[in-house]
């Protein structure tokens, strides 16, 4: 197998919530190996764009072998998202080489630093009624934690996906006294990885941009 797998493709399937794909980068490195390398991440394939190691699905040739990662880990929530996806195929990295790796260009890094100078903390409410069910505050549950920030300097970028559709009873408003820009549903994905890399801290429940 050590030398066969030197001539194969594969394609890495990973379908479901932003942070699920993006936990699962260290896998992409892990096959390393392999002649070529394609991920299938449904709805956030622009989450690996510029993967140094990534070809397009089409270009696979030959033979293929597939590692489908979808539904991996939530068979046991007390493992390690990426360790998870990892022993399952029997393969190991070391803790350093297991954090997420995404590749923006010089141009994507530098997009939220025009509009953001200065030190910032991201808020992120969370996904009301997400799928593992844990829960949503509304903003003034968020409030103290986010007044508390600014009392140390910080401002507050708030993102998100915009309005919920079929949570409008929830109290989404915010104050504009608190939350220095409201970014959400104004930023593609790539948009919004240039504003989290430009943050120094994290307000906001389990999620993928945190």
């Amino acid at each position: 197998f050590l030398i066969l797998y030197k001539f194969m493709d594969a394609l890495i399937i990973r379908k479901g919530a932003l942070g699920d794909v993006i936990n699962s980068e260290p896998f992409i490195r892990a096959l390393s190996g392999y002649k070529q390398i394609a991920f299938e991440a449904g709805l956030y394939s622009e989450v690996f764009e510029n993967h140094p190691l990534l070809v397009q699905k089409s270009s696979l040739r030959g033979r293929i072998k597939e590692f489908d990662l979808t539904g991996v880990y939530e068979k046991d929530l007390t493992t390690n998202v990426c360790v998870a996806y990892l022993h399952r195929f029997g393969l190991s990295m070391s803790d350093v080489d297991r954090k997420p790796r995404l590749y923006l260009t010089e141009e994507e890094k530098n997009w939220a630093k025009v509009f953001m100078p200065g030190k910032w903390a991201l808020f992120d409410m969370g996904y009301p009624g997400g799928s593992l069910n844990r829960g949503f505050w509304e903003f003034s549950d968020w409030r103290p934690a986010c007044e508390f920030m600014k009392s140390k300097g910080f401002k507050i970028v708030y993102i998100g996906g915009g309005p919920y559709q079929g949570f409008l009873s929830l109290d989404l408003n915010v104050d504009s006294a608190v939350i220095d820009l409201d970014l959400r549903g104004k930023t593609t994905m790539r948009q919004m990885f240039s504003v989290v890399s430009n943050c120094s801290a994290f307000l906001g429940l389990d999620s993928g941009p945190m």
